[in-house]
């Protein structure tokens, strides 16, 4: 978490606390110690772990850093695909799609050699051994943000793949969506025109209407306009 982020955890601490409906309001110096101690984590981390711990057995009590703690614990091996899973989404050549993040980007880049000779049993083992390695780094990354996967869909580099003609990058954002790699589609709701309603057998302003017409103006005449 941001230093700046400090008030909203404090809420969020609170609003959990008052869900539990147990055990006394947490002072300003013991949410200043627990922030300090769970300062590793994004809050949205943090926030899904006292949901989770409202919804277990131990939701009778009321949060700690340890409850919270367990929880994320909790949920971090289902952040990280493993390494056969990843090999199987990954883009294998510059013109392919696929699904990436940040680690299978960079255990990608130790197996290519092996990919362009096209040796790619020796390719396959190289990347999951690299990518399990870059996972454990990630899980104890100094940022927080880097930590979970940052899931993006590679298009290729081949001019049609853009225009995706067959659907197979769709075809892979939508599985990627279905997975809970990447979030779910937004959904923009239409603006709404606004109808000017008429009343019936009602006359029309003319003298309104002629007030917000113009005269059009004519450009002023070049010299070769004139007869000579």
């Amino acid at each position: 978490m941001r230093p700046t982020e400090m008030r909203e955890f404090k809420a969020v601490m609170r609003d959990a606390r008052e869900a539990v409906g147990q055990g006394e309001p947490y002072t300003e110096g013991a949410l200043e110690l627990m922030f300090a101690s769970l300062a590793e984590f994004p809050l949205a981390a943090i926030q899904q772990a006292l949901i989770d711990h409202i919804n277990s057995k131990d939701g009778k009590w009321r949060p700690n850093p340890a409850y919270i703690r367990d929880q994320i614990g909790k949920r971090a091996p289902v952040l990280w695909v493993t390494g056969d899973e990843a090999w199987g989404t990954a883009p294998k050549l510059e013109t392919d799609s696929g699904v990436c993040n940040q680690v299978v980007a960079a255990a990608l880049a130790v197996a290519q050699d092996l990919i362009d000779r096209g040796d790619m049993v020796a390719a396959r083992r190289t990347f999951v051994d690299a990518y399990n390695a870059r996972v454990e780094q990630a899980k104890n990354h100094p940022d927080p943000a880097q930590r979970v996967p940052i899931t993006f869909i590679s298009g290729g580099n081949l001019p049609q793949r853009y225009e995706d003609t067959q659907g197979q990058r769709q075809m892979l954002l939508e599985r990627a969506q279905k997975n809970g790699l990447l979030p779910a589609p937004r959904v923009d709701r239409a603006p709404q025109l606004e109808i000017a309603k008429c009343t019936p057998g009602a006359k029309p302003d003319l003298k309104a209407l002629l007030l917000t017409m113009k005269p059009k103006t004519m450009p002023p005449p070049e010299p070769e306009d004139y007869e000579r």
